[in-house]
This record gives C-alpha cells, structure tokens and sequence, in this order.
C-alpha cells in the first residue's frame, strides 16, 4: 500500500511538472494559433471586399453598356429625324423660291407689257360695261395675287419654323452625343478597374499553381502541427467519384472575362457537402484570393484536384483523405456568382478537363 501510494504521487507528481513545463509552449502555441487566424479572417474580409468589388464593377459595365446602346439608338433616332427636317426644309425652301419667282414673274410682265396696276386698267375701260368687266377681271387679279402673297408668307413661316426645329433637334442630337461619349469614357474606366482585378485574380490562381507543383515537387508537405507529411508517389485509385452531385452550370474551357475556366462548376445549394474525389493528402484548406475557401489534394504521379468557392472547409493540411470522405461544405465564397462546387483537375501543375477522370 505505501509503495503503491508512493507511485501515485509520484506520478501526480510528474504530471505536475509537465503541465507546467508546457504551459509557456502551449500558451506561445495558442497566442501564433490566434495570430493566424485573426490574420487569415482579415484576408478573408479583404478577398470579401475584392469579390464585392468586382462584382459591382461588373454591374456597373453591364448597367453603362445598356445606357450606352440606348443612347446609340435615341441618337439614330435623331439622326433620321434630322435628316428629314433638313429634306423637308429644304422643299419648302424650293416651294418657295418657285412661288416668289412666279410672282415675280407676273409683275414683270405687266410692266413690260406697260399695265403698271389696277388704277390704269379701270381706267382703260371703254364703257360702262366694259368698266364692269374689268373691275371684275381686277378684283379675281386682285384676289390671286392676295392669295399668292399669302401662300408666300405661309411658305415662309414653315420655313421659319422648320429651320428652328432643325437647330433644336441639332442641339439635342449634339447634347445625346456628348452624353454618350460621357458615358463611354465612364465605362472604359470601369473595364480598366475591373482588368486590373481579373489580372490580379489570374496572378492568384497562378501563383497558387506554382505553389502546387513545389509542393509535388517536395513530395511532402507540412502540417498545422509542424510535421512533414510524405504526399502520396503513384495514383492507383482509378476513376474519380463526384465531389457533389448537381448540374454542370460551367463547363471546362469556358471563355471567360480574364480566363478559359479551369475547372468545371457544379451547381449545388449552400452547404451541400463536398467529397474527396479520390484518396490522397491535402496541400491547402484555407481560403485563397478568387477560389475563396479552397481546398487541394495531392493523389500522387503530379495529380492534385481542386475544390473552390466553399462555405466552410472541413480537413487540414498534411490530413489523409479517403475517397469518398467529407472535406467541405459548398459556397459562394471569392469570386462567385452563386453557390456552386469548382472541381478543378491539375496534371504538374497543368489543368485538365475533369470529366475525363470522373465516373
């Protein structure tokens, strides 16, 4: 009994000591454990505000691009119209030229024919009857040449009016023009703003395969805890399986803004799990620039497969995974439009079509 006693408290103890022993290593462990993530949650918020970004870029091009085509078609609009105001006025310019000179015409040839106005015509007259007949002659001249006047000043009012409403429709024509530019000039700026993010997306995504072939490369990868991991050296396990199971809203190769897709998207709801497409080692599970969270499985002979755009993730680095296993939730997070699973399939580095490895 006191040799047992001994042991015990003996060993208390000891555990004493090395609880205490820890206790520096394990707090310092746990300060860099809240370092990273608190690290890793203000890149997430910053990946977070890019992807925010880009999307409202997108909107606004979408949004100037429409206003700029109804602009386009309002100034063809205005084109035409103008275009006929000018055709119509210049009619009404000729109507009137013609009306003018055929009075003048007429003036012309009463003087050269020595009747200078009504007054000698009435004079003219023999007899009462031929006085009758010509003040009737006189007062149908009279009404003609009233009417002609008339008809000139008419004439010469829609001109008037038509050159104004040419110089308006000018005006308005200039001012969508300007508007127009404008609103091009604005949307060059978006395009640029957005080209410099897809260009800083695409300098991710390759960086990130480069850091895949290294760590092939290495043949080992290291794990939270500090230990190297040895990656898988030959691929044995056949066809893949589905990481999810949906429809195929992006297929491989898909020309994009900034890309050719690289992988395939597989549309699923919010929080749908996704599987390991086959055994192997995880590389990453963090969240990574346009992939958002992300995780990649090294499978040996230079394969590795990519799942991005995840909720959650659920494995770790230096983690061995069995086909089949869980090792996220599916998401809409980095540069997404919607929930969705990207399945991504790399050869050294190079991506390749997916649905040549699935069953």
């Amino acid at each position: 009994m006191q040799i047992s006693l001994r042991k015990r408290i003996f060993v208390v103890f000891m555990t004493m000591v090395m609880a205490f022993s820890l206790m520096p290593a394990l707090a310092s462990y746990a300060d860099k454990e809240s370092e990273k993530r608190e690290e890793l949650e203000k890149v997430q918020e910053e990946q977070d505000q890019v992807s925010e970004e880009l999307e409202k870029l997108t909107g606004e091009i979408e949004t100037k691009e429409q206003e700029i085509s109804t602009l386009e078609d309002a100034i063809d609009k205005k084109t035409k119209q103008v275009k006929k105001t000018k055709e119509s006025l210049e009619k009404t310019k000729q109507d009137l030229a013609d009306r003018e000179e055929a009075f003048e015409n007429r003036v012309r040839a009463m003087y050269e024919n020595g009747s200078v106005g009504y007054i000698e015509i009435l004079l003219g007259s023999k007899n009462v009857a031929d006085l009758i007949s010509n003040v009737d002659m006189v007062k149908r001249i009279y009404r003609n040449d009233q009417k002609v006047i008339k008809e000139i000043e008419e004439d010469q009012k829609q001109l008037e009016y038509k050159e104004e409403k040419l110089k308006q429709e000018k005006k308005e024509l200039a001012e969508q023009q300007t508007e127009l530019e404008t609103a091009k000039a604005s949307l060059d700026s978006s395009k640029a703003q957005l080209q410099a993010k897809y260009d800083e997306l695409e300098e991710e995504i390759e960086n990130l395969r480069k850091e895949i072939i290294m760590i092939q490369e290495a043949k080992r990868v290291t794990a939270a805890t500090g230990v190297d991991i040895d990656l898988p050296i030959k691929y044995t396990g056949g066809k893949f399986v589905w990481p999810c199971s949906g429809p195929i809203t992006s297929p491989f190769g898909e020309s994009r803004s900034y890309e050719s897709h690289p992988g395939i998207d597989i549309g699923v709801p919010t929080g749908t799990p996704i599987h390991a497409a086959a055994d192997g080692v995880v590389i990453r599970s963090s969240y990574y620039g346009g992939y958002g969270n992300c995780v990649v499985i090294s499978h040996g002979d230079g394969i590795s497969t990519l799942y991005g755009h995840n909720s959650s993730l659920a494995c770790s680095v230096g983690e061995s995974v069995k086909q089949g296993d869980v090792i996220a939730y599916a998401g809409s997070t980095g540069w997404s439009t919607g929930p969705h699973c990207h399945f991504e399939v790399q050869i050294n580095g190079a991506v390749t079509n997916p649905l040549n490895f699935l069953n």
